[in-house]
C-alpha cells in the first residue's frame, strides 16, 4: 500500500503524537487478527539518561503454521527527525514537518538486521523471546549526538521525536494478503530548557578528598513536566562516566551530588559536565494471550545544547616549610610554617590542625592539641615529657570538613627538647679593691633562676659555698657578680659560674682574677708657708690588702727638675701619714713627693705617688731703735729693708706675673659655695693687685684692632677692663650687674701705659660700687658707682674670679702686661686702710684677709699662685692657678712706691 499523502501523513502522525502525549500504551491490531494472537509495536524504554541513551522497543512475530514466526515482513525502522514549521494555508500555521531517516531493515522479523545512516544513530537487535507461537523482538536504537541535539529548533523540542515502525503481517504465511503496518512510536517532554533552567551551578571541596556538585533555583518536574540531570566525567567523553550523574528529584528545584571517585586535595582538579533535561514516561503494552509484565517509568532526556562545560576547581592550601623550635625554659615547642598552593578556596573559617605523637608509635595514635586560625602561621605547645621525640603534624582543615589528618595536606616535623645551658663567655674584670665576675649567655624568658658563683684561691682545690645571683630581667643575657673577698693584692683567685635546671647542674669554664687595687698614696698635701723653719707633709692612702705599705717621702727644689732625694721612709696600714720636713729653709721652695710600695712574692713594687709644693714662712724679727743724738726717740721714722746690694748670688727681693695675650693671667678656682661667701651672696668684697699695662695693645691674632685689656673678671656678673683713649691711655670701665644681665659703666679712671698702678675694686654687697688707683706717687684716683642688679647665677654655672685675663678666653680682651700682689679682702677698704696697705707687703695675718698672692717666689715655670693669708694662725690656702702663657718678672713697682718697711713708734722702736 502506497504512503498517504503528506497532508494524510501529517493528520496520521498528529494522531500518533496525541497518542503518545496522553501517554498511552503504543499498541496495533489487524482487524483480521483472531482474538488469541498479539501483535504487539511498542517503545519499552526509553533510556536517553545514560552514557550511551538509547531508545529500546519491541515488536511481536507469529508462528501461524506451527513452523517458525514469520508473520511479520518486510520490516523497516525509521528515526524520526523534526524539520520545521511550515504554514500549510491560512489556517494552518505553524505545521511541524518531520524527516524520516532509515536507520534499519529485515526481511523477516528474525533475519539478519542491515543497518543506514549510522551517522543518526545505530540500530541493534537485542533479544529475541520464543513464548509458545508469540515472539517478542527486542530492538535499540542508540541515536547519535547530532540527532540527539536540538535546542536549536523552533519549538526547542530537539530533533529526535521518535521511531517509525514499517512492515507488514502476512495473516496467511504465505506473502499473498499482507496487512500492511506503518507506526509511529512517537514521544515528548515537555518544554525545551534553557540554561537558566539547567544551570551550571558550583562545586565545592565538600570533604577531604571529595567534591560536591551543587545547582539551585531549577525548574521542578510538577510545574514543567521534567527535571534536570547533569554528567560528570574526566574528560569531554559521553561514553563514560567516571564521576557519576544525578537526577533532580521530582519537585526538587536544586540537586546535590557527591562525585564518584577520591581527589586529590592538594593539587586542582579538572571536571568534565553536561546537564540535560528529563520526563518521565509511562509506557504500557497491551495483552492478547499473555500479558507483558515490564510497563515501567521510563526517562527521556535532552542534553543542554551539547555543551561540555569544564571547571577547575582549585586545590587547598598546605604548610609548607614546617620547622620546630624547642623551648627548654617554658618546655614548649614553637611551630612555623607558611603557606603553600593555591589559596583561593580558603577562607578566615579554616583551620590549621597540629597533630603530636611519639616517635616510634604508631601515626593513627596522633592527637590533636591545638587549632590555629589559618592566617596564623605558628603556634606554641606544651611538651608533655623532655628529652622524649615527638613527631609533630600540621594539617589543612576547611570548614566544614570532618575532622582529621588530610595526608596531601599536611607536613611533619620531629624534634625533642634535650636541656641543655652554654655560657658563651665567662670573664673577671679587676677593680680595686674586688673582682666583678661577668658571664653572658644566651636569651631565655625565665626569670626563676638563679646562678651560682664559687670561688677559690689559685692553686687550691676547694671551691667556696655559691653565692646566689638572682636573674630579675627576662631579657637578660648576661649577669655579674662583685666578689670582695680578695684579701691580699698579691692572691689570684679562680671563679666558675653555674646553673641548676632540669634535674641537671650546667657549669661555666673557669675564669681567673685578681684585684687591680693596690695599698697606694692618693692625695699629698703640703704647708705653704705656715710654719717656721718646717715644712708639714700630709698624705692620705688607700690601704686594701692586709700587709704593710711602704711609704718614701723625697724633696728637690721647686722648679728645678733635678734628682730626688728621699729623706723620710715609713710603712703601715694606716690611712692617713704624717711628716715634718725640719730640714728647710727660709726662703726655698721645695717640691715634695711620697711614693708606695707593695711587696708581692718578695718583688717590691710601686704602686702610686703623689707630688706637692711647700716652704716655710720666711721671716724674721728686725729689732732697733731710733734716736737723736741727745737719746730722744724719733717717731714715724721709715724703715726700709732691702736687699744687700754685694750678694751677687741673691735673687731678687720682689718678682711680678708678666702676661701676654689672651689664655695668661690669674684664676681663682670657685665652687658656687665659695663664690657665695666672697661675692654673690651681698657680701662686702675688696679685691687689690699691682697692674702695668703695656702701650698699644692688641687683640689677641688681630694686630689691627685695639683690645679691651680685661684686669679683673667674672662671668655675666662684674668686670674691669680698659678701653684706649686717643691720648695712648686706658680708660678704666665697671661692668656691673642688671636684674636681667649686666650693663657698662666707664670711670673716670684714666691709667697710663708702662706705669704702675695699684687698683682695688670694692662692693659693699648693696650695689654700691668703689674704683680706686694709686699710682707710683700716692696719687689716687676714685670712681664711685651703684649697680642696679646684684651678682647672679649664670647659664654656665662658672664662679671662677680672674685676674689678667678674661674668664672666657675671649680675644678682644687680651690683656698684655704685668700683675703683683693680688690681695683679696672680706670687707671694703677705706680710704686710709687702702693708703696704709697698698704700697707694702702684708704679714698674711690682716684682719679679714681672703687671700694674699705676693707672686715673689721666682720660681720658673710656676704654675701656681701661694696664698700666704691666715685666719687665726691657719693658712686660708686659697691658691690660685698661673695660666700657661705667664712668666716670672722682676719689672715691680719701684722701691719708692713699693717695698718691705716699717715706721716707728713713739719709742722710737
Amino acid at each position: 500500500m502506497p504512503p498517504p499523502p503528506l497532508l494524510g501523513r501529517w493528520l496520521l502522525m498528529l494522531g500518533v503524537l496525541l497518542m503518545t502525549w496522553g501517554l498511552v500504551p503504543q499498541v496495533v491490531r489487524a482487524n483480521t487478527d483472531p482474538k488469541d494472537v498479539a501483535k504487539t509495536i511498542c517503545i519499552d524504554n526509553i533510556a536517553l539518561s545514560e552514557a550511551r541513551p538509547y531508545i529500546e522497543f519491541r515488536y511481536m512475530d507469529y508462528d501461524k503454521d506451527n513452523s517458525k514466526p514469520d508473520a511479520m515482513r518486510r520490516i523497516r525502522i525509521y528515526a524520526n527527525e523534526f524539520v520545521e514549521y511550515r504554514t500549510i494555508s491560512p489556517l494552518i500555521k505553524n505545521f511541524p514537518v518531520y524527516n524520516d531517516i532509515l536507520v534499519g531493515e529485515m526481511p523477516r522479523c528474525h533475519d539478519k538486521l542491515v543497518r543506514h545512516n549510522e551517522a543518526y544513530g545505530r540500530l541493534t537487535i537485542v533479544k529475541d523471546v520464543m513464548n509458545g507461537k508469540k515472539r517478542t523482538v527486542y530492538a535499540r536504537f542508540y541515536p547519535s549526538k547530532k540527532l540527539l541535539e536540538g535546542e536549536g529548533t523552533p519549538d526547542g523540542k530537539g530533533k529526535l521525536r521518535g521511531i517509525r515502525f514499517v512492515g507488514c503481517w502476512d495473516n496467511n504465511d504465505n506473502g499473498d494478503d499482507p496487512d500492511n503496518i506503518d507506526v509511529y512510536l512517537n514521544f515528548t517532554a515537555g518544554s525545551a530548557i534553557n540554561e537558566s533552567q539547567t544551570n551550571k551551578g558550583s562545586f565545592v571541596r565538600s570533604a577531604a578528598g571529595k567534591i560536591t556538585f551543587n545547582a539551585s533555583k531549577l525548574p521542578n518536574k510538577k510545574a514543567w513536566g521534567f527535571a534536570p540531570t547533569y554528567y560528570f566525567n574526566n574528560s569531554r567523553s559521553y561514553t563514560s562516566l567516571k564521576y557519576g550523574s544525578v537526577y533532580a528529584a521530582d519537585n526538587a528545584t536544586s540537586v546535590t551530588k557527591t562525585l564518584d571517585g577520591t581527589f586529590s586535595n592538594r593539587n586542582a582538579v579538572t571536571i568534565y559536565y553536561w546537564g540535560a533535561w528529563s520526563a518521565v514516561m509511562n509506557i504500557g503494552v497491551g495483552s492478547v494471550v499473555d500479558p507483558i509484565h515490564d510497563n515501567k517509568n521510563s526517562v527521556f532526556q535532552r542534553y543542554n545544547n551539547g555543551t561540555i562545560w569544564s571547571v577547575t576547581v582549585p586545590g587547598c592550601p598546605y604548610p609548607g616549610n614546617l620547622s620546630a623550635e624547642p623551648k627548654q625554659w617554658t618546655k614548649t615547642v614553637k611551630l612555623t610554617w607558611n603557606t603553600k598552593g593555591d589559596t583561593r578556596l580558603s577562607s578566615k573559617k579554616d583551620k590549621w590542625l597540629v597533630y603530636r605523637y611519639k616517635q616510634g608509635e604508631s601515626a593513627s595514635s596522633a592527637k590533636r592539641i591545638a587549632a590555629v586560625d589559618y592566617n596564623t602561621n605558628n603556634c606554641e605547645v606544651e611538651v608533655p615529657s623532655l628529652e622524649t621525640e615527638y613527631v609533630y603534624i600540621v594539617t589543612y582543615q576547611k570548614d566544614g570538613w570532618k575532622e582529621g589528618i588530610v595526608d596531601d595536606l599536611k607536613a611533619t616535623v620531629t624534634t625533642k627538647i634535650v636541656p641543655s645551658f652554654v655560657f658563651d663567655k665567662v670573664d673577671t674584670r679587676s677593680e680595686e679593691q674586688s673582682v666583678v665576675v661577668t658571664w653572658n649567655y644566651g636569651a631565655f624568658r625565665n626569670s626563676e633562676q638563679s646562678f651560682l658563683v664559687y670561688s677559690r684561691l689559685a692553686g687550691t682545690t676547694q671551691w667556696s659555698n655559691p653565692v646566689s645571683v638572682p636573674r630579675t630581667d627576662v631579657n637578660a643575657t648576661s649577669g655579674e657578680y662583685e666578689y670582695t673577698g680578695i684579701k691580699n693584692v698579691c692572691d689570684s683567685y679562680e671563679f666558675k659560674v653555674a646553673l641548676k635546671a632540669f634535674g641537671k647542674t650546667f657549669e661555666s669554664p673557669i675564669a681567673v682574677g685578681s684585684i687591680s687595687g693596690s695599698s697606694r698614696v692618693t692625695s699629698l698635701n703640703v704647708s705653704k708657708g705656715l710654719y717656721s723653719n718646717s715644712v708639714k707633709l700630709t698624705w692620705n692612702a688607700q690601704q686594701i690588702s692586709e700587709g704593710n705599705t711602704r711609704y718614701v717621702v723625697a724633696r728637690r727644689m721647686l722648679g728645678s727638675k733635678g734628682n730626688w732625694s728621699d729623706i723620710h721612709t715609713v710603712s703601715g696600714t694606716s690611712e692617713m701619714y704624717t711628716f715634718d720636713d725640719n730640714n728647710v729653709a727660709p726662703g726655698q721652695y721645695y717640691e715634695y713627693r711620697v711614693s708606695s710600695y707593695i711587696n708581692c712574692n718578695n718583688n717590691s713594687t710601686q704602686t702610686a705617688e703623689a707630688t706637692d709644693n711647700g716652704f716655710c714662712q720666711a721671716t724674721g724679727t728686725i729689732a732697733g731703735r731710733i734716736a737723736y743724738g741727745t737719746g730722744t726717740a724719733v717717731e714715724g721714722v721709715r724703715v726700709n729693708l732691702v736687699q744687700a746690694k754685694d750678694d751677687a748670688e741673691a735673687k731678687s727681693q720682689f718678682y711680678s706675673l708678666r702676661v701676654d695675650n689672651v689664655g695668661g693671667g690669674l684664676v681663682l678656682p670657685l665652687d658656687r659655695e665659695e663664690a657665695g661667701a666672697l661675692f654673690m651672696d651681698s657680701v662686702p668684697l675688696t679685691m687689690q693687685a699691682w697692674f702695668r699695662l703695656d702701650d698699644n695693645i692688641k687683640e689677641s691674632g688681630n694686630a689691627t684692632k685695639d683690645a679691651t685689656p680685661m684686669l679683673i673678671d667674672t662671668y655675666d656678673n662684674f668686670s674691669l677692663f680698659g678701653k684706649r683713649t686717643s691720648s695712648g691711655a686706658y680708660q678704666l670701665t665697671l661692668r656691673l650687674p642688671t636684674p636681667n644681665k649686666y650693663a657698662d659703666t666707664p670711670t673716670t679712671v684714666v691709667l697710663e701705659p708702662n706705669n704702675y698702678y695699684a687698683i682695688a675694686l670694692s662692693t659693699d654687697g648693696a650695689a654700691n660700687w668703689t674704683l680706686r688707683a694709686i699710682d707710683t706717687k700716692g696719687k689716687m684716683q676714685k670712681f664711685e658707682t651703684k649697680a642696679t642688679g646684684m651678682p647672679k647665677e649664670n647659664r654656665k654655672k662658672l664662679y671662677n674670679l680672674a685676674f689678667g685675663t678674661n674668664v672666657s678666653d675671649l680675644a678682644s680682651y687680651n690683656f698684655n702686661g704685668y700683675i703683683d700682689e693680688v690681695r683679696l679682702w672680706n670687707k671694703v677698704l677705706a680710704d686710709a686702710e687702702l693708703m696704709a696697705t697698698y704700697d707694702h707687703q702684708l704679714s698674711g695675718d690682716e684682719k679679714d684677709l681672703y687671700l694674699y698672692w705676693p707672686l715673689d717666689e721666682g720660681i720658673t715655670n710656676q704654675t701656681t699662685a701661694y696664698d700666704y693669708s691666715k685666719t687665726g694662725g691657719v693658712a686660708n690656702g686659697h691658691h690660685g692657678t698661673i695660666k700657661s702663657s705667664n712668666k716670672i718678672s722682676t719689672i715691680v713697682p719701684p722701691d719708692d712706691a713699693f717695698s718691705i718697711y716699717g715706721r716707728t713708734d713713739a719709742e722710737g722702736n
